[in-house]
């Protein structure tokens, strides 16, 4: 009996482990597949554009999660040959190049938490208030402890800039003619608006913001708080952005201190220095110094930035721009280059790009299917079936900075990767597009800077390169299942409804797949555990019939131990 009880014991807790895998391989959940099929032979990756100044071109989102916390230091040695090391903390960055289009890191204000795009093109931070009349229903908003205390008021003058009420204000103030918020019409406005429409405006609002997941906190910080903005600005599991350039680029339109530059006046960074190192699905910015060396596979290369009357963007000087080894193919018309982690791919003028369609489509369409024709992959967004053999054939873009530094964009890197329901599709990672900012340069947004950990020296005015480690450096949390990435995609947990593909024994199925396989593995455990108990009651029936010779003379009967 004691043997049976112990059987059904174990049966039960595996029906619970049973339930319990079950529950995961329900609810587990990583970062869903980027594009939606466009016929047999492809898939459109759809993007969308949120200029600022910069462009800034964006994958189409799909709702995720945060990434768990990977806390190593970098040691940052300080560049110009000292020996010194400080030991900095590294944020780990949520986001994507082909999920999501945008890198996103936790901040905490008044004890709440909001995502913000990590963008080196633009220098304001912004995230939804609770008051927000159109944001995202389910999204993340701030509910302001002291709203009174925190706001700027529109008839502060020091600081709301007179003469910019317009229609896009929520009323004017009486005497400076400043714009004065939507909704919560004291406090001072500001408006972020972009090219292609979109836009967010709300208040101005100083306070303390931390960064969640290292707890470096920044007191006075000038935040805008959105109260309206437009379907296109707000981007599934990205609240709001957080910009790291110049101050020239924070008049929206009141010019606030940026909340980098009050970090290293407040001294809560060492140093005017920041570094990105950028993955497939995550990756890592240190404060107030440079990546260390379990980031990088070498040394930096530093060059020199462009040197302008007024700061804005991280921009470096071009002498050459090459197709492969042949010194004649090029893009002679580029002289120089902005960094920017707010453009997903990489930018040209429209001019230069019908200069690299050409080369391609002359030298290689016989090596490359779909690289010709009326449906060629080189369209914008446009994907295709590409082997890795295929994609090796093209050429790598060699670009030489000042100073003659030599940077790569192999095609394994530009070919940006996909996959949907387990076919393998090539995305092309360079974007055309016309106006005053690409002529005669060139935007390397993410789908470069997943090749080096960049640092934006702005104590000396210059931006350093090195080879980035696989991963950042970082440990791989494990696989959730998701079949887009390469194999150095750390662990994501996104929302409940969010996977598409889930890992079971190391191999991939889908939702529906992983369901019905949990279903039967339940069943089959109920019926094992019924099993277990019809034979532990036979077995007592046959030991009373075996052991009871039934009743005595005088009426009396014996009995086991073990049933007394």
């Amino acid at each position: 009996m004691i043997r049976a009880l112990a059987v059904l014991l174990v049966s039960v807790l595996c029906l619970a482990g049973a339930v319990g895998l079950l529950d995961n391989m329900v609810l587990g959940r990583g970062p869903a597949a980027v594009a939606e099929l466009a016929g047999r032979d492809g898939i459109v990756l759809p993007l969308e554009k949120r200029p600022g100044t910069v462009e800034r071109i964006y994958s189409a989102p799909r709702r995720h999660g945060e990434l768990a916390a990977l806390l190593r230091p970098a040691v940052s040695g300080v560049p110009g040959g000292s020996s010194q090391e400080d030991k900095l903390p590294v944020n780990p960055l949520a986001g994507g190049i082909v999920n999501v289009g945008e890198y996103y890191v936790a901040i905490s204000v008044d004890n709440q938490t909001v995502h913000v795009q990590i963008d080196t093109g633009s220098s304001a931070i912004a995230f939804p208030l609770s008051q927000c009349k159109n944001c995202l229903k389910g999204d993340r908003r701030v509910t302001l402890a002291n709203p009174d205390l925190t706001r700027i008021s529109c008839s502060n003058e020091s600081i709301c800039k007179p003469s910019t009420c317009n229609s896009l204000c929520g009323a004017c103030s009486e005497a400076s003619k400043a714009c004065c918020a939507p909704v919560d019409t004291k406090a001072c406005g500001f408006r972020l608006i972009y090219g292609d429409g979109s836009f967010a405006i709300g208040a101005l609002h100083v306070g303390r913001i931390t960064l969640t997941q290292t707890g470096l906190s920044v007191y006075p910080a000038y935040f805008g708080g959105i109260l309206l903005d437009s379907a296109s600005f707000e981007h599934v599991d990205v609240d709001g952005i957080w910009g790291l350039a110049y101050p020239s680029l924070a008049c929206n339109p009141s010019c606030v201190p940026p909340v980098f530059d009050t970090m290293v006046r407040t001294g809560v960074v060492p140093r005017d220095m920041f570094a990105l190192c950028l993955t497939d699905t995550s990756g890592a910015l240190v404060f107030g110094g440079a990546a260390g060396p379990e980031m990088r596979k070498g040394e930096y290369r530093w060059v020199p930035m462009v040197n302008r009357a007024v700061r804005t963007y991280y921009e470096v000087g071009v002498e050459s721009v090459r197709f492969g080894t042949d010194e004649s193919a090029g893009l002679p018309e580029i002289r120089s280059a902005i960094v920017d982690s707010g453009t997903t791919l990489i930018v040209i003028s429209t001019s230069a790009f019908g200069t690299l369609r050409e080369h391609l489509q002359s030298r290689y369409c016989d090596q490359v299917p779909g690289l010709c024709g009326e449906k060629t992959w080189l369209e914008t967004g446009r994907c295709a079936t590409l082997t890795d053999r295929h994609v090796s054939r093209l050429p790598p873009i060699n670009i030489r900075l000042a100073g003659g530094v030599e940077l790569s964009v192999p095609p394994e890197l530009y070919m940006l990767r996909a996959q949907k329901n387990g076919r393998t599709f090539r995305c092309f990672g360079i974007q055309h597009v016309t106006g005053e900012l690409v002529n005669g340069r060139v935007i390397l947004g993410d789908t470069f800077m997943r090749a080096y950990v960049t640092v934006f020296d702005r104590e000396n005015s210059r931006i350093g390169f090195a080879p980035a480690a696989e991963n950042c450096g970082m440990p791989a949390a494990g696989d959730r299942g998701i079949v887009y990435t390469s194999s150095n995609a750390t662990d994501m947990l996104p929302r409940a409804g969010s996977t598409k593909d889930i890992a079971i024994f190391g191999f991939h199925v889908s939702r529906s797949a992983a369901l019905l396989f949990g279903l039967v593995l339940a069943v089959a455990l109920l019926l094992c555990l019924a099993a277990v108990i019809v034979r532990c009651i036979r077995s007592r029936r046959a030991a009373a019939q075996t052991d009871d010779p039934g009743p005595r003379a005088d009426g009396s009967r014996t009995a086991l131990l073990s049933d007394v």
